[in-house]
């Protein structure tokens, strides 16, 4: 008897056998039971080892009718998990870090991610008139560093100083992409959705952004699937429409739309500094997305750390409602000044 095994367990139950939940796997073997074998299908077989094309065409000659059923009782149970988050530079670092290990999603988008390489120091402090934060100096790394089954890219958007005391120290701020080792990244795209690479300095507001767009291959579903990300500019007079604001959606959309498919799964999700009703939202909606923050009822994407009336910055827009199996905006535990978008499809 075969059994297929994914990321998240067993998915056998129309055959009477057992769901034991998510498997540890040392290279392609089960810690606990090594006679368990992954392909490169992402499908694990139990005894003979035959190649996962033969033990799927055995199943489906076995169950018949009640193929189709199966199929769709796995990809059910084998959901891809994505989550956005604006990081805040790491300030909470101590509870996002755990966070992020226990949830070890498919995929993770995270925005004010801060990378200064010329520093050991666990903290450097960042200075804009007024304005003084203390940044996870590594925060990039920290990262890295628990969640150890992902490929992670780094995309700065600028590089500029951090104060260690009265020592400059060169450190490079910008997103991070994090994807599961289990979903091959078959293309990408980086590009500037406002202004260009700041070299020299994180620049006059409204700074340079970026987005990163990746898509990667999901073998439950046997398809491609896209997600997209940015962290779009800051204006110190708040959140109204600006033509700098429409110009950036609309790049936005031409990187998600640079490396996908009409037919692939495509999500777009990050902090968009906008409000509800904006103008970049309805770019996004003209375009065929759909927005899941405000159109599932939540009233906030902020944590009780941002004390400003203003409770939306964060969104998920997806192409195919349909594949939405649930979403979520994360209240507590609270890990940043944003509160993380998880998204199951």
């Amino acid at each position: 008897m075969h059994c297929f095994v994914g990321r998240s367990g067993t998915a056998c139950a129309p055959l009477g056998l057992t769901y034991d939940g998510r498997i540890k796997t040392n290279g392609t073997r089960s810690v606990s039971q090594p006679d368990l074998w992954t392909s490169f299908a992402s499908a694990t077989l139990l005894g003979e080892q035959e190649p996962a094309q033969t033990a799927k065409r055995e199943f489906q000659q076995a169950l018949g009718a009640a193929w189709e059923p199966f199929l769709e009782s796995i990809v059910k149970e084998q959901k891809m998990k994505v989550i956005c988050l604006n990081g805040w530079g790491g300030r909470l670092w101590e509870r996002l870090l755990p966070y992020v290990s226990e949830e070890a999603p498919d995929v993770l988008c995270l925005q004010e991610v801060v990378h200064s390489p010329a520093s050991d120091n666990g903290w450097l402090t960042y200075r804009d008139g007024d304005h003084v934060l203390l940044q996870r100096a590594n925060f990039f790394r920290d990262v890295c560093q628990v969640l150890p089954d992902h490929v992670a890219t780094f995309c700065p958007a600028a590089q500029g100083v951090l104060w260690d005391r009265d020592m400059s120290i060169p450190s490079q701020w910008g997103l991070a992409t994090f994807v599961h080792k289990s979903h091959p990244v078959i293309g990408q795209a980086q590009g500037f959705v406002h202004k260009e690479f700041s070299p020299s300095g994180f620049g006059d507001h409204p700074r340079s952004r970026n987005a990163h767009a990746v898509r990667v291959f999901d073998y439950v579903r046997e398809m491609p699937v896209c997600i997209t990300h940015m962290h779009g500019l800051r204006d110190l007079a708040g959140k109204m429409d600006t033509p700098e604001r429409a110009a950036q959606a609309r790049r936005l959309l031409d990187l998600a739309r640079s490396i996908s498919e009409p037919e692939d799964l495509s999500i777009i999700c990050g902090d968009f500094n906008v409000e509800p009703g904006s103008e970049t939202i309805g770019i996004l909606a003209d375009a065929g997305m759909t927005e899941l923050v405000t159109s599932r009822g939540f009233t906030s994407t902020r944590s009780s750390y941002y004390q400003r009336s203003s409770r939306f910055a964060d969104y998920m827009f997806i192409n195919r409602s349909d594949a939405v199996q649930s979403f979520d905006v994360i209240a507590d535990p609270e890990m940043s000044d944003h509160c993380p978008l998880v998204l199951h499809v």
